[in-house]
């Protein structure tokens, strides 16, 4: 991927700071949204496409009793992360976790094997996004969804401001908001439309972060 931050992914120091600030970016107003914005999806089998260091499969084990999850991400030290450390603990669950950049290989999952899809904060790194979620879309049960949550453009200030007081520098923050905020929520919207989702419904938590879900509907 050709992003501003994976020269860091290998680093332990950058894997400990990102699992450290996980309960910032997922804190108790996402859980909420989110739930209620998937509510319609019967979650057995839960996919994470960039997974990073796995604490979010580990909530949404919790959250939707989730009987087996996937976890995807091209950090062998993320996912040794999550295996080691965040999925550790967990029992009666399946877990499955898969090394991969996204921009250099196909997702390899079988057709219709997930029930709800996730992506946090990744949408805004991939080469090519409609690519991505097209290959997304193919590994999605018939009724089941896929959920984008990523920063969303907009607010240059409020972003600035936020990713600020989150202990980024303010110059770093403001030369980076073009790679972190490439999409809109329509954006995003019309991404999952284009590649065959429907039913799009959205969330925006706060300036510059937006929860997406799209549907995989009837005749598709």
């Amino acid at each position: 991927m050709a992003d501003l931050a994976k020269a860091d992914w290998s680093d332990s120091d950058r894997v400990k700071s990102i699992a450290d600030s996980y309960h910032r970016r997922y804190g108790d107003h996402f859980w909420k949204e989110l739930v209620q914005l998937v509510e319609s999806v019967s979650i057995h089998t839960l996919g994470d496409f960039g997974c990073g260091p796995g604490l979010f499969l580990r909530d949404a084990v919790k959250e939707f009793n989730a009987s087996k999850i996937i976890g995807i991400d091209a950090s062998k030290e993320m996912l040794s992360y999550a295996r080691e450390i965040s999925l550790a603990n967990l029992s009666k669950v399946k877990v499955e976790l898969i090394e991969q950049d996204f921009d250099k290989s196909r997702i390899n999952l079988p057709t219709q094997s997930v029930d709800l899809g996730f992506s946090g904060y990744v949408l805004h790194e991939v080469a090519d996004p409609y690519d991505f979620v097209q290959q997304i879309y193919r590994t999605i049960n018939f009724k089941g969804g896929y959920v984008v949550y990523d920063f969303v453009s907009g607010n240059p200030d409020e972003f600035v401001k936020i990713m600020s007081e989150g202990h980024m520098d303010p110059e770093k923050a403001r030369k980076r908001y073009p790679h972190m905020c490439k999409h809109s929520i329509s954006d995003i919207e019309d991404i999952l439309i284009r590649e065959g989702f429907s039913g799009t419904k959205s969330v925006q938590l706060d300036p510059i972060r937006a929860i997406v879900l799209g549907i995989k509907g009837s005749g598709q």
